[in-house]
């Protein structure tokens, strides 16, 4: 379901296009590559340009036991 303040949800992992929603998140984010956030650069953050970038972290995260 759509939500306006991502804050709200709980999860194990966000995947999200805004550095906003990633922030506010309280575990784990994906910060899709998109123009309007290519300047921001956290190495905290993990980054991945289409579903299968994403899908590979994901697995790797769920194989070194993080969630």
């Amino acid at each position: 379901f759509p939500s306006h303040d991502k804050s709200l949800l709980a999860g194990d992992l966000m995947i999200d296009d805004n550095v906003k929603n990633i922030e506010g998140f309280w575990s784990f984010g994906i910060l899709v590559n998109r123009p309007w956030n290519e300047k921001f650069d956290d190495p905290d953050y993990m980054r991945a340009n289409n579903w299968k970038e994403i899908i590979g972290i994901a697995k790797e995260l769920l194989e070194e036991g993080v969630f």
